[in-house]
């Protein structure tokens, strides 16, 4: 198939001047004949008038020739070169078969008078061009480029001496061209017009033509037909001047002129076709030496590279088991030089006997597939040892057997040895590596079991009955001990970091309790700078997942713990969303935002390097090792996600991070509780619009009726109107704090005011005052719990407080989490612990929760007691790792060997001051059902005791006094 021809060429200009040329023409006489302009039709009155349809065809050509030159849809060219030769060949079958089809009419009929035989036609001849300039102008573009070029070009030329001749006939004074016998004569401007036609068609053609080494091969064929034409018009001149048709010197000049012309288009075509096939010629001898140079160089190249590569090249003929091969060859197998004898059993009998096996079933092989690879030790003459390698191909003989074998050798010895000497330097830092991570596990260990002690005994001491100034004292050793212990997870965090040795452990978890779990840790902090720390997690959010839950809490309580610590005052949100569905994975959007100083943005890149802060001064206000954000991002990005910082100097910050998590298993069954939710009408008071709609969004998640109010005297109003309505609120959610009224002032009201039926309070409190739990057992408050406050926690809160205030029976003074807590029956707990200090925390801690604590020392005393009939009963075990003799993770195998065989299932979470990469899911592989680390936290401790005691997840009390 061939190209349209390109619209700047020259040829493609002179086809597109023609086009426009006919299209002119044709619209010109259909303006004649529908204007009554003879002139425009005629010319002259005694010559032929150009027919309507014939004017229409030149207009259809015309367009279609313009539309081939300037790359025009081939659909249109064939529409208009169609039709054009449609009424040619249709005019043409009335003159034939003399008949009248009325063609001549579909544009109107004639009413020029001049004798013709047929008024109003088109002449045959005009007839015959435009059905071969439509048939050629179609064909053109579909098929290939010499074959379009020649037809274009001969078409062209017959149409082009057709005009011409025609033109002469006319010129010299004769009005009968071709008007031979009675056919209809042609008109003088279709004799023009015929002429511009084929001459626009040769342009197309010169363009067309593939062959770019002189002029078109096809000209010799127009410049014959070219020659023949002035002979023919010189023969027509003749008779109009009176001369017999065929006297001597017409039928000579006719005849030299046609001899002449043969003789020139045939001479013209030879040499044309010389020069071409010389310069192929030329063409053929330059990529010939282009190739002899390319192999040379080829050679030469592959003759540096194998003495570079010190490799030598080698044919073995199987038939004579002989071999031609190059010097290096030779010198590869310490030789000077081989005989030429050398073959296959040679090269055998030099390679090692440990090797030789491996060598037979190579050439095996290589017969099979053709290719022949493999590296082995040979021994020298001198006997010492060499690696070498040695490649090579099979060629195959007429009947398709092996006939030899050729390749390349290589000294590979060099390379062994240091492969040798790269596998022990790579065994030896894999050792150091080992017994870094040893030293940092023992570390970490040792570090994390006295901590407990100090953090675990202190948090005892401080609930006995000490003085203000002790109380005080103690908790400055607490806040060190827990600032002590974030500076050494930050350091071992960062040590395995840099050493490469942080992994996820990714377990099933639930993320609204690691993310719950991670804001209650921080909950009293924020408590004691007066903050509102608000969670809001979109319900979107799955409700289980697979990930790492403890590395996530890492990075939130790190994010959470610089915003509090960097805001003097107004709030800290973190908000947790899906983002667009990724299946399989899910991607959860995290964001931390706070109403603190913030980060000027020179500042903003920096806070992620390691030991850096933004006040970095010697005399600074905030504390930290400047690690936390190093060791968040690090962890965002094994997660699949990234850590970014949005922030401006004296208008706060917001973190957001992102991070990838593999679907989870089906959540538990929600449990039915007494109280049902449903339509229950609830009033919220919060001045804080994120947590009007935080809570108005989980009582609507519950089925409840929300109604919020932003103050004091908009809930008080809003009560009444509700009475009014007799439909009374039957749950008060309030804030303690607001700015105008605090909550306590609205309960006050709403018992002052008879008009206002009674509802149960509950009150959300970010800072916990002296004296709020007397005021609210005065007031009749059923609940008062801390922000921020969990869904499950304030769910029980608000069950409990329903139930109560309907029922008004065995109710307590007020309901905390403390007292939700106690609320759940108390269990018998195993507790395995080898040390001492651990063994004296644990029961103590325990037993003031109302457990009962039995003590093991070693994984052997531990099965011992299961082994006894008294420890039917036991709630859960908790069990330490590192012991001596049987340490846990062997004891809870044995465990879990016999409940195999039992069919029970015993609760093992692992207590342990391991923190290192894998060392949950080491546990959790033994059988354990949860892991916790030490300096153990007391909410994680009890959090994950209650679930499994079958208790409600409830987070430790923050500090309420009377």
């Amino acid at each position: 198939m061939i190209e349209t021809a390109h619209p700047k060429a020259w040829p493609t200009r002179v086809a597109a001047a023609s086009a426009v040329f006919l299209v002119a023409l044709g619209l010109t006489v259909l303006a004649g004949w529908l204007t009554y302009n003879a002139t425009l039709i005629q010319l002259r009155p005694e010559l032929p008038p150009m027919s309507r349809n014939a004017a229409a065809c030149f207009l259809l050509c015309g367009s279609a020739l313009l539309m081939v030159a300037r790359r025009s849809a081939r659909l249109t060219v064939v529409v208009f070169a169609g039709t054009a030769g449609a009424v040619g060949l249709l005019t043409l079958a009335e003159f034939v078969f003399n008949v009248d089809a009325g063609i001549d009419q579909i544009l109107g009929p004639s009413y020029i008078t001049v004798a013709m035989s047929s008024p109003g036609r088109m002449a045959p001849v005009s007839a015959i061009c435009f059905a071969l300039v439509s048939v050629t102008l179609i064909a053109a573009p579909r098929i290939p480029a010499p074959l379009a070029a020649l037809s274009l070009a001969m078409s062209g030329s017959i149409v082009c001496a057709v005009g011409v001749v025609a033109s002469m006939g006319f010129a010299l004074g004769s009005s009968d061209a071709f008007g031979w016998a009675d056919f209809s004569r042609a008109a003088v401007h279709t004799s023009v017009g015929q002429a511009v036609l084929g001459f626009g068609m040769l342009g197309l053609a010169w363009q067309f033509e593939t062959d770019q080494h002189g002029t078109p091969r096809w000209l010799p064929i127009s410049g014959a037909i070219g020659v023949a034409t002035g002979a023919v018009g010189l023969w027509q001149a003749l008779v109009a001047a009176g001369q017999a048709p065929f006297a001597l010197i017409p039928a000579v000049a006719l005849g030299g002129g046609f001899l002449m012309a043969t003789m020139f288009g045939f001479t013209l075509y030879l040499a044309q076709r010389a020069r071409t096939q010389t310069v192929r010629l030329q063409e053929a001898n330059q990529i010939l030496e282009s190739h002899i140079v390319q192999r040379a160089d080829a050679e030469r190249r592959m003759s540096l590279a194998l003495d570079a590569g010190q490799m030598g090249t080698w044919a073995l003929d199987l038939a004579t088991d002989t071999s031609v091969r190059s010097a290096r060859h030779d010198e590869i197998f310490g030789y000077t030089t081989l005989p030429r004898a050398w073959g296959r059993s040679d090269f055998v009998a030099a390679v090692v006997p440990e090797d030789q096996a491996a060598v037979r079933g190579a050439f095996e092989d290589a017969f099979e597939t053709g290719v022949f690879g493999l590296e082995c030790r040979i021994r020298w003459p001198d006997r010492s040892l060499h690696w070498i390698s040695v490649h090579g191909r099979v060629d195959h003989d007429a009947h398709g057997q092996p006939a030899r074998l050729v390749g390349i050798v290589a000294d590979i010895t060099d390379r062994k040895t240091a492969e040798a000497e790269l596998r022990a330097a790579k065994d030896a830092a894999e050792a150091a590596n080992l017994t870094k991570s040893e030293f940092l596990a023992n570390m970490s260990h040792e570090i994390r079991t006295p901590m407990n002690g100090v953090i675990g005994m202190t948090d005892l001491v401080l609930d006995t009955d000490l003085t203000f100034e002790q109380r005080e004292y103690l908790r400055i050793v607490k806040s060190s001990a827990d600032a002590l212990l974030a500076v050494i997870n930050d350091i071992l965090d960062f040590s395995r970091m840099e050493a490469g040795k942080v992994a996820l452990d990714p377990i099933d978890f639930e993320p609204r309790d690691a993310i719950g779990a991670a804001a209650n840790t921080l909950a009293l902090r924020a408590d004691q700078k007066s903050l509102e720390l608000i969670v809001d997690v979109e319900t979107t959010v799955p409700q289980t997942l697979k990930g790492d839950p403890g590395r996530l809490r890492q990075i939130l309580v790190n994010l959470l713990g610089n915003a509090i610590k960097f805001t003097a005052e107004g709030e800290v949100i973190l908000r947790v969303t899906r983002e667009a569905a990724t299946l399989p994975e899910v991607v959860l959007h995290f964001s931390v935002a706070d109403t603190g100083v913030g980060i000027p943005a020179d500042r903003q890149a920096s806070v992620f390097e390691a030991f850096t802060q933004v006040d970095g001064s010697i005399t600074r206000t905030y504390g930290g090792t400047g690690l936390g954000l190093t060791i968040s991002s690090q962890l965002v990005a094994l997660m699949g996600g990234r850590l970014w910082v949005e922030s401006e100097a004296g208008r706060g910050s917001t973190f957001h991070f992102t991070a990838r998590f593999a679907p989870g298993p089906d959540a538990l069954p929600a449990i039915s509780d007494p109280v049902d939710l449903r339509d229950v009408l609830a009033l919220i008071v919060d001045d804080n619009a994120t947590n009007r709609r935080l809570l108005e969004a989980i009582l609507a998640g519950w089925g409840m009726s929300p109604t919020v109010a932003v103050g004091v005297a908009e809930a008080l109003a809003a009560l009444r109107v509700a009475a009014q309505a007799r439909k009374p609120f039957r749950l008060v959610l309030t804030d303690v704090r607001m700015p105008d009224a605090d909550g306590f002032s609205l309960v006050e009201a709403m018992k002052k005011d008879p008009a206002i039926p009674r509802a149960a309070v509950v009150m959300l409190t970010s800072a916990g005052q002296r004296g709020d739990a007397a005021r609210c057992r005065e007031l009749g408050v059923e609940a008062y719990l801390a922000k921020p406050v969990r869904r499950p926690e304030l769910r029980d809160a608000i069950v409990l407080a329903l139930d109560l205030q309907s029922s008004e029976a065995d109710r307590p003074p007020l309901i905390t989490r403390h007292s939700l807590r106690e609320g759940r029956p108390p269990g018998r707990i195993l507790v395995v612990e080898d040390n001492s200090v651990n063994q004296l925390v644990a029961r103590r801690l325990l037993e003031r929760r109302g457990h009962q604590v039995v003590m093991a020392k070693s994984g052997e005393e531990a099965l011992a007691i299961l082994d006894d009939a008294a420890s039917v009963g036991l709630g859960c075990v908790l069990m330490d790792v590192q012991m001596p003799g049987m340490d846990g993770l062997e004891c809870t195998r044995i465990i879990r060997a016999r409940e195999r065989i039992t069919g029970a299932h015993l609760p093992i979470i692992a207590m342990t001051a391991h923190a290192m990469k894998g060392d949950e899911a080491r546990c959790l592989a033994a059988g354990m059902d949860a892991y916790l680390s030490k300096p153990i936290q007391l909410n994680q401790l009890f959090d994950v005791i209650g679930r499994y005691l079958g208790g409600a997840n409830i987070a430790a009390d923050p500090q309420i006094s009377d």
